[in-house]
């Protein structure tokens, strides 16, 4: 929107097109500790649903909600000052679509007009963990997704290490996992459909700026250790933070499931100085590990934020796919349907029935690439068929690469719409599907 035009100073290069070529394969263990860890709402409002359809997600369910504006310091509340932690009540707040009974919920937060620094944001019942979500410079109007679990309480914590005003929008939220308590009053998950989402406190899986930094063309191996009993369900994706730091010059990461093949996809673009990040969602491969891919050297921090089990999706559940490329705009549309208005400078991207993502679809996962922007700008997206709302989910400097994570419904006609105020080119690709929460 106009108040969350980018004034962005990381200097990323062209990377998006070149990719690797090779598969790789290997095995490792995944050791799992243990630890304990509906009322409508105006969800997936833009589809039709049949009169006898009931809002019913299974557990770990995701439920789309048009994007609603939930803080705004610049309107309904403080500057956030530097160090400070402060306490935004999601799940049953007031004037907010998400019920008191969400476990977790998919944001774009947004700094405005920042000192340079960055933003953590975490379940408000953990101590705060080190992490980040964003990082910025000066006067740099930025925004990143964000998938996180929610306190007992429905709140979560933010805090940035300097000054700024801080926008949250919310895109969905998530179903509780079903809960067993024992006779020694300890609660423990039940076995989740394929697709539930556990949400857990942002968890750290690698940092190379304790160890061994990544090199140019570097492909790495990442076993995953998850801090979830999944009480004998499988692991099918994982929705991570990755943070670029320090690299020698610009590139991209990619991140794919061990065995697979590197896609024509980019899941982080970075500039040659400085620190970026960006919400991914992974599919899970052989032995319960990722790879890494690194163009250029660079040092990579992996939090992870949650968790997708694996089999059929119960209504609400998560579906991964191997990354496609469903709009490059350099080019034609690759796979999907896609149609430009130029009056209101509006794209129509058709997904569902496209790309193995079924006409059934209730939501995606998208990444969003933009690059060679003539000016400094923002990106919209939102659910087809209704009107373009105020949020952003990207903001671009010219000549930058940047790119973002979206989870986010379909709407009336299987698509989203796309908006940018300023000239760039950009590039889509999806990498999962949700089953409808609507059954009945």
């Amino acid at each position: 929107s106009d108040d969350t035009r980018a004034r962005a100073h990381g200097k990323a290069r062209r990377n998006v097109s070149r990719r690797p070529k090779k598969a790789l394969a290997a095995t490792m263990s995944l050791f799992l500790s243990l630890s304990a860890f509906t009322s409508p709402a105006q969800a997936f409002a833009h589809q039709h649903v049949p009169d006898s359809a009931v809002l019913r997600p299974g557990p770990g369910g995701f439920v789309p909600i048009p994007a609603t504006r939930l803080l705004d310091t610049r309107s309904n509340g403080a500057l956030l000052q530097a160090g400070e932690t402060r306490l935004v009540t999601i799940g049953g707040g007031y004037g907010s679509p998400v019920p008191a009974q969400a476990a977790a919920v998919a944001l774009t937060v947004t700094v405005v007009d920042p000192a340079a620094g960055y933003l953590s944001v975490w379940p408000a019942d953990l101590t705060q963990p080190n992490t980040s979500v964003l990082n910025f410079d000066n006067h740099q109007n930025i925004a990143n997704s964000v998938t996180v679990r929610l306190s007992p309480s429905g709140q979560i914590a933010v805090r940035s290490s300097s000054a700024t005003h801080l926008i949250i929008d919310v895109q969905g939220w998530y179903a509780a996992p079903r809960m067993t308590t024992n006779e020694f009053g300890q609660t423990w998950p039940i076995a989740t459909p394929g697709g539930g989402f556990f949400g857990v406190g942002p968890t750290r899986l690698l940092d190379t700026r304790t160890g061994i930094r990544m090199g140019a063309g570097e492909a790495r191996l990442l076993p995953l250790v998850v801090p979830v009993d999944l009480a004998g369900s499988s692991l099918g994706s994982v929705v991570l933070n990755v943070t670029a730091s320090s690299p020698s010059s610009g590139g991209f990461v990619s991140i794919v499931g061990n065995g697979e093949s590197f896609a024509e996809t980019s899941s982080l673009n970075f500039g040659n100085h400085g620190a970026v990040a960006n919400q991914v969602t992974a599919h899970v491969g052989v032995g319960n590990a990722i790879v890494l891919y690194s163009s250029a050297p660079v040092d990579l921090i992996v939090d992870l934020m949650g968790i997708y089990t694996g089999g059929d999706p119960m209504p609400g559940g998560y579906v991964a796919v191997p990354g496609q490329r469903l709009l490059d705009t350099r080019q034609s549309a690759i796979l999907g349907n896609a149609s430009f208005e130029p009056r209101t400078r509006e794209w129509d991207l058709g997904i569902a029935s496209t790309a193995g993502v079924p006409v059934s679809a209730a939501a995606v996962t998208l990444n969003l690439t933009a690059l060679d922007a003539s000016s400094e700008g923002y990106f919209t997206v939102w659910s087809d068929g209704v009107g373009r709302p105020t949020s952003s989910v990207l903001n671009v400097q010219p000549n930058d690469v940047a790119a973002s994570a979206i989870t986010i419904g379909l709407g009336s006609n299987n698509g989203v719409g796309i908006y940018t105020d300023t000239n760039a080119r950009f590039l889509v690709d999806v990498t999962g599907w949700f089953r409808s929460p609507y059954v009945g």
